[in-house]
């Protein structure tokens, strides 16, 4: 993989755990709970505990679809 390529796939990867620390913030904050954290390490964790899911998942339908 070029360095351009693994940049590329870092700034995804860090645009996605950003989305993902917004809502989970979010979230905390409609149901009542005010935090000072990123809860950057919270999406962290999220991705990899789902992560065998969801692409299990998508090989699934890539496989019916």
């Amino acid at each position: 993989m070029s360095n351009y390529e693994d940049n590329l796939l870092r700034n995804i990867f860090v645009a996605q755990v950003t989305t993902l620390a917004k809502a989970i913030k979010a979230e905390k904050l409609a149901q009542g709970t005010r935090t000072t954290s990123d809860c950057y390490r919270e999406a962290i964790i999220e991705i990899k505990r789902n992560r065998e899911k969801v692409l299990s998942l998508l090989d699934e339908i890539e496989a019916h679809y």
